[in-house]
């Protein structure tokens, strides 16, 4: 028994043995993959952010343009009113929240009032009964109803200040609202398709132009698990494709950018992505090349 336990032993240390030194000749050497899928990494609906009737579209199929760049706008008659009602009301406010003249007069009737008082006070001390109580109690009235004034005013310069803070913030919910009528590029890329034209209703979500970018694309393969593992990520890689006829082969330099946790069941491969720069739009997607996997050393 000890013999045939040793015997399991040794032969699960060559098992894992032969794993390792496949793992590392496999980091070490090309992997040559001869039916390369070269696909879109972006491939994008620009869609209508709210419903409205197309005012303009300001591309057309082949079109080259850049993230942030209008691509049509929406009728936005209405929203650039609500904007200038609410520029209104922002002025209206800031004029009331720099008006101080209340309690400007307010300061002054109470150092009238105090004033009054004070004299008043000082005369029924020179000559008690001159000036009746209630008479005293009425100047009084008046200069606590002056401070009173005083920190009314103060109040209201205070709820005028957040008026205008307020009316600051309605001002910019009502330009983002003109801005949800432009419809913009997300990404730098080409237009391939047009869905509406201009004077037609979009709903909220229908899509109007459909945008890829070519600049950057991706090339898919798929690899023997048992070999190949995430130890691929970060590898340079280099794809050949024949153009159309009367032009060159061309070689296009990637990296290894994804390799999948799951296995095929049935195949028992990995998928394995790779992106390559396109600057000059040589390569298409759909077509298929020659992708080398070049060894970690090179």
């Amino acid at each position: 028994m000890s013999l045939k336990l040793a015997i399991a032993h040794l032969a699960i240390i060559l098992l894992f043995a032969s794993a390792a030194t496949s793992l590392a000749s496999a980091q070490d050497e090309a992997v040559v993959i001869e039916d390369a899928l070269v696909r879109l990494i972006s491939d994008v609906k620009v869609s209508a952010s709210k419903a409205g009737r197309l005012e303009l579209l300001g591309v057309q199929e082949g079109d080259t343009v850049e993230a942030g760049q209008q691509l049509g706008r929406l009728q936005d008659t209405v929203a650039r009113i609500d904007v200038e009602l609410a520029r209104l009301e922002l002025r209206i406010a800031e004029e009331k929240a720099a008006d101080d003249v209340d309690k400007r007069f307010a300061a002054k009737s109470l150092a009238v009032a105090e004033s009054e008082l004070a004299l008043s006070e000082r005369a029924t001390r020179r000559a008690p009964g001159s000036i009746s109580k209630t008479e005293l109690d009425r100047l009084k009235l008046v200069a606590d109803r002056a401070e009173l004034s005083i920190e009314q005013a103060d109040r209201d310069l205070r709820v005028a200040d957040l008026t205008t803070r307020h009316k600051e913030r309605l001002v910019e919910a009502a330009q983002a609202q003109v801005g949800l009528h432009e419809i913009v590029a997300p990404i730098n890329g080409t237009i391939v398709e047009i869905y509406a034209e201009a004077g037609e209703w979009l709903t909220e979500g229908d899509p109007l132009v459909r945008l890829i970018r070519t600049d950057r694309l991706r090339v898919e393969v798929s690899l023997n698990a048992s070999r190949y593992g995430s130890g691929l990520l970060g590898r340079s890689t280099r794809l050949a494709v024949r153009l159309p006829s009367g032009q060159r082969d061309v070689e296009f330099n990637g990296v290894i950018t994804f390799v999948s946790p799951e296995v095929q069941p049935v195949s028992g491969k990995v998928r394995v992505w790779a992106e390559v720069e396109n600057p000059e739009g040589l390569l298409r997607p759909g077509v298929r090349g020659q992708l080398t996997i070049l060894p970690e050393m090179e």
